[in-house]
């Protein structure tokens, strides 16, 4: 044994022992419980998708992408709100509130061919509802416990964007033809539940024919002509002016034009973006390259119109049909900003966007803004290889940007004393330069 200079023994020291758990550097980063957390203000909405149809392959491809998909938004309707706000205890029943909302806000308002809307109530209750937050909370049964459960899980692994609800449509019965406007006609809970056109009314039976008439003299050609000349006379002298009916002509709406669109139609370039955009897998650099369409009238442009001037498909490949402005409708659904954080702005401005579109609005998209591009709204509209939209859309534009001044004037549109009413003043009836 080694011994000090005092003749007291000296400690040899060994290497230390490592702490039980993790090795290497560092100490073990804290885990979370997902289900101790109680505060769901990072949730802001919910992505609504419907599932593939066993029978009908089409029918969730039609629906997701052009017709009624959508997210849940509203997220304050499912807490009880306290003071201050915060978002921790839920309301009683927060599934049919969002069963509820979806059929009314995203299903009823599309259904333009539903001559009851009361018609989708029952098929509404034959879909399933299942909520999913990525692979660690995996498609699962919509209730309050498992909703709690996958926004608690959506917070803890930072996996908001894969929280998403999906509604089962197998219960359903689509009537071949694609036509997904009519529930309760064309969508039905049974095969043998489509209406069916109505029959034709029995022709009634031929009168027997009367008994023959006693010969008489064979008249002459004189006679003949005499007795035409007359009646013909007679029947022009007595006969009523004709009624001529007027018929309006068939609006067009944009659902329909979307649901009839095709996208094999498109060039090759444009038809990738576009199924780069349903792949969400769109990029800000593709965005502002113009189309590589050769001996299409669009090349080197930085939109694609058809030649019928139906539907123009923006540089991101946003769709927007060229239907007459409802003013009406858009007047009667305001859609309103209730924050003004940059990300609820956002989000409000494209739902905003969408919206007002499917009435024939246009709304310039927020990536679609290039630096010093110039023109009266912050884009510009022309036949040049640089401009934004085509020389067809300029009317469209000028009535759009009165409308939306008009919408966003209203006191309602944005959160008390918020400077984005100050903007809008600023504007002086211009709503387009608004969004620029």
């Amino acid at each position: 044994m080694a011994t000090g200079t005092g003749g007291a023994p000296l400690a040899l020291t060994g290497p230390a022992t490592p702490a039980a758990g993790r090795r290497g550097r560092g100490t073990a980063p804290a885990t979370i419980n997902p289900r101790t957390v109680t505060e769901f203000k990072d949730i802001t909405s919910i992505p609504v998708v419907f599932a593939r149809h066993p029978i009908y392959p089409e029918a969730h491809i039609h629906v997701n992408a052009t017709i009624y998909s959508d997210a849940f938004m509203d997220m304050e309707d499912l807490f009880n709100i306290t003071a201050p706000p915060v978002r921790d205890t839920f309301v009683a029943d927060p599934v049919a509130v969002i069963k509820d909302k979806i059929r009314n806000d995203f299903i009823a308002p599309n259904a333009v061919d539903t001559p009851d809307a009361t018609a989708i109530t029952p098929l509404w209750a034959r879909c399933s509802f299942t909520i999913s937050a990525g692979h660690r909370f995996s498609n699962r049964r919509l209730t309050l416990a498992n909703l709690r459960e996958a926004m608690q899980c959506a917070i803890t692994y930072n996996v908001a964007h894969e929280l998403k609800i999906t509604i089962g449509i197998q219960a359903l019965h689509f009537r071949p033809g694609l036509n997904y406007l009519r529930w309760g006609t064309d969508i039905t809970d049974s095969a043998t539940g489509f209406a069916a056109p109505a029959a034709a009314p029995a022709p009634a039976p031929a009168a027997a024919a009367p008994a023959p008439a006693p010969a008489a003299a064979a008249p002459s050609s004189t006679d003949i002509a005499t007795a035409v000349a007359t009646a013909v006379a007679a029947a022009i002298s007595s006969a009523p002016p004709p009624t001529i009916t007027v018929t309006a002509p068939t609006t067009t709406s944009a659902t329909r034009l979307r649901m009839l669109f095709d996208p094999t139609s498109l060039p090759a370039d444009v038809r990738a973006r576009y199924q780069h955009k349903q792949d969400r897998r769109i990029l800000t650099t593709v965005i502002h390259t113009p189309f590589n369409c050769p001996r299409d009238p669009c090349h080197n442009m930085h939109y694609w119109i058809d030649p019928g001037l139906e539907k123009m498909i923006c540089a991101d490949e946003t769709i927007f049909f060229q239907v007459p402005i409802d003013e009406k409708l858009v007047m009667k659904n305001p859609i309103s900003c209730k924050k003004d954080t940059h990300a609820s702005i956002c989000r409000w401005y494209q739902t905003f966007q969408e919206t007002l579109m499917q009435y024939g609005v246009y709304v310039h998209l927020l990536w679609l803004f290039r630096k010093n591009n110039g023109g009266e709204w912050g884009f510009t509209v022309g036949d040049r290889p640089d401009d934004d939209l085509p020389m067809p859309l300029h009317m469209t534009c000028q009535q759009s940007s009165i409308l939306i001044y008009q919408l966003l004037s209203q006191s309602t549109m944005f959160p008390n004393g918020s400077p984005l009413h100050d903007v809008v003043a600023n504007c002086y009836g211009n709503g387009l330069n608004i969004n620029s």
